[in-house]
């Protein structure tokens, strides 16, 4: 009965919507980049089962993000997980 109760409380806190906030809020020195990234809607528009998402974003000189999340419905294959070094530079 209390694990049916608790359900409502947790669709609202795992539901939704994630957002990144440049604002006031931001913590920035000197030469430091802010960026908002938002993500509305599942893999494809389709979230049945299982489902997992990542997104992130990496601007500014010297920035660093990694991510190595796979997550499968019922039986498949996993995409590469492998780490790939990407260098931005100025072309001009």
């Amino acid at each position: 009965m209390a694990a049916a109760a608790s359900l409502p409380l947790a669709v609202a806190l795992f539901g939704g919507v994630a957002h990144a906030d440049n604002g006031a809020g931001a913590f920035a020195n000197d030469d430091s980049h802010s960026a908002v990234v938002g993500q509305l809607g599942g893999v494809g528009d389709d979230n049945f089962g299982n489902n997992a998402q990542t997104q992130q974003v990496n601007n500014g000189d010297g920035g660093y993000n990694e991510s190595n999340t796979a997550n499968v419905q019922g039986f498949g294959n996993t995409v590469d997980q492998s780490d790939t070094v990407i260098a931005f530079t100025n072309i001009w």
